[in-house]
């Protein structure tokens, strides 16, 4: 009987422990705050979100597009998902502007936006809509673009969101904004003055997560 008893006590104290354990790690374990912001475009039903989320940069054509660089010239590279059908779409090996970024294309994979400049330029350049379509066709957008991130095209291809930033003690702060296509029509949908990071849009063309 002492021994029996012996038994159930030490695996009475191996349970305890065991638990102690679990809630211990459970307290442990960090927890995610989202804050969720709400700011509609005006004249449209478009409203932020935080991003939660990955960049996908695959179309609904099951096509990717990537960048390689070299020391002459930046390509642009378009594959299909499965790894085959490699082709460059587009160089900048023969233009006076290099291509600085390229972080967004239209859901069907026809046009990219890229930030181009001259080959000494660190920041900044013009916003340019490159067609992927091989011919070397490209739209300039913005004359004087210099952006702390990237800007993003809606997946219909309508809509161009962008982040800029002011020093301006007036005007502090980071700012997410909104164009169309053609570079009409901008106008400034949300205000933070200590940051916006990677705006995207949802599938839909109707939300913005940064």
């Amino acid at each position: 009987m002492p021994k029996r008893k012996n038994q159930l006590f030490m695996t009475f104290i191996l349970v305890v422990l065991v638990a102690g354990v679990v809630i211990y790690l459970n307290k442990a374990q960090p927890t995610l705050n989202v804050e969720t912001i709400s700011a509609p475009i005006p004249g449209s039903s478009i409203t932020t979100t935080p991003n939660t989320s990955s960049t996908e940069f695959e179309t609904k054509t099951n096509t990717i597009l990537f960048l390689s660089s070299t020391a002459s010239s930046t390509d642009i590279y378009k594959i299909s998902a499965q790894g085959g059908d490699k082709r460059k779409v587009f160089t900048d090996a023969d233009e006076n502007l290099k291509i600085k970024s390229a972080n967004s294309m239209t859901d069907d994979g026809k046009a990219a936006l890229a930030v181009m400049g001259p080959k000494d330029q660190q920041f900044g350049g013009s916003l340019y809509l490159l067609s992927t379509d091989g011919s070397g066709t490209k739209e300039k957008l913005l004359d004087d673009f210099a952006s702390p991130q990237p800007p993003a095209i809606s997946p219909d291809g309508n809509l161009i969101t962008y982040v800029m930033f002011s020093n301006a003690e007036s005007d502090f702060g980071f700012s997410l904004n909104v164009m169309n296509r053609d570079g009409s029509n901008k106008r400034q949908i949300y205000k933070n003055k200590t940051g916006i990071g990677l705006p995207t849009w949802d599938s839909s063309a109707n939300k913005i997560v940064f």
